[in-house]
């Protein structure tokens, strides 16, 4: 088994840094007791595109894959729980993934993006503009009499 973590060496531009990012996210970092080998972790970075997080979700579920098939064992008072360990890394899966979810923002664009969109020959323009709702008169919190209204209308 070929396994190494150098903590001096934690990048996502480098295969050496993404392979000890991905071991640092899954905890997979002690050198006396490594969980899975460089070119396992270097197999699932190749199958996520070099995301680091993907690829360590993967990682993740393997090692939980791995401890998902070994007993959990008593002797005396020793325990060995497998099991922990395996739902322990299925959560940090879980968590994983959640951390490489797009964000989404609330509450539209910025200022500078909502005139670079305005500017932009290629978007469609929206139909909908500040001010569009407004009724004479509301802003200023007046009680507005539209004569073409009347109690029977409403």
């Amino acid at each position: 088994m070929s396994a190494g973590y150098d903590s001096n060496k934690i990048d996502d531009t480098t295969a050496i840094g993404r392979k000890n990012y991905v071991r640092l996210l899954t905890g997979d970092t002690l050198s006396r007791d490594f969980l899975l080998d460089d070119n396992e972790i270097a197999f699932f970075l190749l199958q996520t595109g070099n995301n680091v997080i993907q690829a360590a979700v993967e990682c993740a579920q393997s090692i939980a894959a791995g401890f998902s098939r070994k007993a959990d064992i008593a002797i005396g008072k020793a325990k060995v729980n497998a099991s922990k360990r395996a739902e322990a890394y299925w959560k940090l899966s879980y968590e994983l993934k959640a951390k490489d979810l797009p964000t989404m923002k609330a509450g539209g664009f910025s200022k500078s993006e909502r005139e670079a969109i305005d500017q932009d020959d290629d978007v469609i323009p929206s139909h909908f503009k500040t001010g569009d709702m407004d009724f004479p008169g509301a802003a200023s919190g007046e009680n507005v009499n539209d004569s073409r209204l009347n109690d029977d209308d409403c």
